[in-house]
């Protein structure tokens, strides 16, 4: 996972647990409900609050489902990561 100029090792283990469960709730709720999960209900640390583009890719069985993302720093990480895992299962 890569935010903006970091590398992996600007997200620790937790903000990156913390990034994978977003993503994975953000695709559940969406195909299930059609509504977005709300990021903010996660337990955040100051860098995934932080402005930061990010790439998400959906895989279902093994097999590419979507891929899409971000490279321009709008929104907190956390919620590129939601948007951006919804647009690559549902776009």
């Amino acid at each position: 996972m890569t935010c903006g100029n970091h590398s992996e090792s600007f997200l620790d283990a937790e903000d990156q647990r913390v990034l994978l469960g977003i993503a994975r709730q953000a695709v559940d709720r969406w195909v299930n409900a059609r509504k977005p999960v709300d990021w903010e209900a996660f337990d955040l640390t100051d860098r995934v609050r932080q402005v930061g583009g990010c790439f998400v890719t959906v895989r279902n069985a093994g097999k590419l489902r979507g891929c899409i993302g971000s490279i321009v720093h709008v929104d907190p990480l956390a919620q590129s990561v939601r948007d951006n895992a919804i647009g690559a299962a549902s776009r």
